[in-house]
């Protein structure tokens, strides 16, 4: 977008900063309006439309992982047995009807970027193959 060097990125007076070479301050006083949001829509189609128009836009598959909590129904004699029995039987209980979403949860399946790629490869793969 502003078609410049970045010389370093730092933890700065403001926040995350970046120093920046090959650009003119009026052009970063603009840029800066734009992220804050005081531009008109022209202005930031003229920013961010006319940028992603050059720019070749994929499809990923990102594998996620997410939690969910819930209460499942044992009958037994002691809270110990109900756990016993929920251990050496969770291939037969149902999950619960009524689980909720565990908060912050929502993350990547991998972490590795040569595993995801792979996966995602995958993915598209079984996808074609589907259609």
């Amino acid at each position: 977008m502003l078609d410049a060097e970045v010389l370093s990125v730092f933890e700065g007076v403001y926040g995350l900063q970046i120093q920046l070479s090959g650009v003119k301050s009026r052009r970063l006083d603009e840029f800066s309006m734009m992220l804050a949001g005081y531009c008109s829509v022209e202005d930031y189609d003229k920013w961010v439309a006319s940028y992603t128009d050059d720019v070749q836009v994929n499809t990923y598959y990102l594998p996620v992982t997410w939690s969910n909590c819930g209460f499942v129904e044992v009958k037994a004699d002691s809270l110990e047995s109900a756990v016993e029995y929920f251990k050496s039987h969770t291939t037969e209980i149902d999950t619960p009807s009524d689980e909720q979403y565990v908060d912050g949860s929502f993350t990547l399946s991998a972490g590795d970027i040569d595993d995801l790629r792979v996966m995602d490869e995958a993915e598209r793969k079984q996808r074609e193959e589907s259609q």
